[in-house]
């Protein structure tokens, strides 16, 4: 029996603005100083050219699970930002778009001359899904928050609510002592959460663990390459229980590409 693709919702899925930043990032904060090296060390190892990102496309192969089994497919992966996002995964059958244009969801399966979408009352909870997934995906790519989503940051392990209001925070961070190195947790008031995780001695993220529907996931960010001033991940493999549900390889990683509102679309 042929295997098709089919699209699905996940049950998982302000303000100190960073010198450089584009004034879109202005929708995150961090609770002490400990996890605000952490993020500074990790934009500055990604590379300043985070700055000067309007657009990115993602090209290569992927594997994506379907029934407990990997499909292979082509990938196509388009970002316009701040809110435009297009992920396509074709096998020589189908193609299952996954995405959205501003408040408009793209997510759908086109099987020859065939386009099955989502029901109109999926609509919200798709978008609100796909908004996550990009956030994750621009978070532990290149340290870029995307305005969807407002996050705060706290170093991993630091108990915060014990902090003493009179003490700064730099000291009672200090004081506190049981923050984890090199971590973040992240949390939003719009159900956005995850540990972000950096390299000890290269300072760019490598994982990023979250809630998956049925247990944690993890997106693993490596094979770093300079494109267009960045160090740019041409392979995210994410994990759930040590399986691999979803692995993205990519030949071609364009910075700032030709690219509209125009090309977002099923």
């Amino acid at each position: 029996m042929r295997r098709r693709l089919a699209w699905c919702v996940s049950a998982a899925a302000v303000g100190l603005l960073l010198a450089g930043s584009p004034r879109a990032q202005d929708n995150y904060q961090f609770s002490d100083p400990n996890v605000q090296d952490i993020f500074r060390y990790a934009r500055m190892a990604v590379g300043g050219a985070v700055s000067k990102v309007k657009a990115l496309e993602f090209k290569g192969r992927s594997k994506v699970e379907m029934n407990g089994v990997l499909l292979d497919c082509t990938v196509d992966i388009k970002i316009l930002l701040p809110d435009h996002y297009l992920r396509v995964d074709t096998t020589p059958t189908d193609a299952k778009l996954a995405g959205y244009a501003g408040k408009s969801v793209l997510s759908a399966v086109r099987s020859g001359a065939n386009l099955s979408m989502p029901p109109d009352n999926l609509a919200a909870a798709i978008l609100k899904n796909e908004r996550m997934r990009l956030a994750r995906f621009m978070l532990g790519a290149l340290t870029y928050v995307t305005p969807d989503v407002s996050m705060v940051f706290h170093t991993a392990g630091l108990n915060v609510e014990m902090v003493d209001p009179r003490v700064s925070a730099r000291t009672s961070a200090t004081a506190a002592g049981r923050g984890q190195p090199n971590a973040a947790d992240i949390t939003s008031r719009d159900g956005f959460s995850a540990r972000f995780i950096v390299d000890a001695s290269d300072r760019w993220p490598t994982r990023l663990l979250y809630p998956g529907s049925l247990q944690e996931e993890t997106m693993t960010f490596s094979d770093r390459r300079d494109v267009g001033g960045l160090k740019v991940p041409f392979r995210v493999t994410t994990t759930a229980g040590g399986r691999v549900i979803d692995d993205l390889v990519f030949d071609q990683v364009l910075v700032n590409p030709e690219i509209g509102k125009g090309d977002f679309r099923r």
